[in-house]
């Protein structure tokens, strides 16, 4: 038995010493039970009983013995007391003064009947707002990277009009639209190319007096030199070539 209750049991009345022997009496056989039988209800009938005993004990304390529980360390006599506690381990402005009744008229935190608040409850408390404040922040962060991305979002549409209304961009082919229009063309060029040198090579073998039947040799040997060219042009990895406006009359 506790020294608080002890020192109850010696002072007070006989109805709040049956009680008090009662809730005490409830806590030995809950600790017996749990001890016979470790099981969870056992054990939650055992801390209920703590729980109920100790709350007795608070309450009747301050009517027995009011001169210490103004400075009992483990009460407070006033929400502002309460709530500077809170204020050390929140910050001076979480949570605010105005939310913290609320919070007590809301039942979010206990308070008892003399208006006094435990430290175990305002630890409890402590829990929950803890908890809602992270998740304040949390959304706080998730709220603040969905502005952001709207924002370069904006941005990369106000550019991309910026872009497509400057007139001297209209002098411009887009990449993609160069790259399949490069080949096209080169195909283009292969195809017309290989068909005119085909149609050459008589013409060719004519002027250099030569035998008419050695034709596919020639052309043979013409197609491969214009492959060659292409192929070198595409291994130079870059062509540079400079455009110069018409000038007007």
């Amino acid at each position: 038995m506790n020294e608080r209750l002890q020192k109850l049991l010696s002072v007070c009345r006989q109805a709040h010493q049956a009680e008090l022997v009662v809730l005490n009496n409830a806590v030995v056989a809950g600790m017996r039970a749990y001890q016979k039988a470790s099981t969870s209800t056992n054990l939650r009938d055992w801390k209920a009983a703590q729980a109920a005993l100790q709350e007795t004990i608070d309450r009747l304390w301050t009517d027995y013995f009011p001169e210490e529980a103004a400075v009992d360390p483990e009460r407070f006599e006033r929400q502002k007391e309460a709530l500077g506690w809170l204020h050390t381990h929140f910050g001076k402005t979480y949570p605010s003064a105005g939310k913290f009744s609320q919070d007590i008229r809301d039942g979010l935190c206990r308070q008892q009947d003399n208006k006094t608040i435990l430290l175990k409850d305002l630890k409890r408390y402590a829990e929950v707002i803890s908890h809602d404040k992270k998740a304040a922040n949390l959304a706080a962060d998730k709220a603040a990277v969905r502005e952001d991305l709207e924002i370069d979002k904006l941005r990369l549409e106000v550019e991309k009009r910026r872009l497509e209304n400057r007139k001297e961009d209209r002098n411009w082919i887009a990449r993609d639209v160069v790259f399949e229009r490069e080949g096209a063309l080169v195909g283009q060029i292969m195809g017309e190319a290989r068909h005119h040198i085909g149609r050459a090579v008589p013409a060719v073998i004519h002027a250099a007096k030569g035998d008419p039947e050695r034709t596919p040799e020639i052309k043979k040997i013409l197609e491969e030199a214009l492959f060659d060219a292409f192929r070198a042009l595409y291994e130079a990895g870059e062509v540079d070539i400079t455009f110069m406006d018409e000038e007007e009359d």
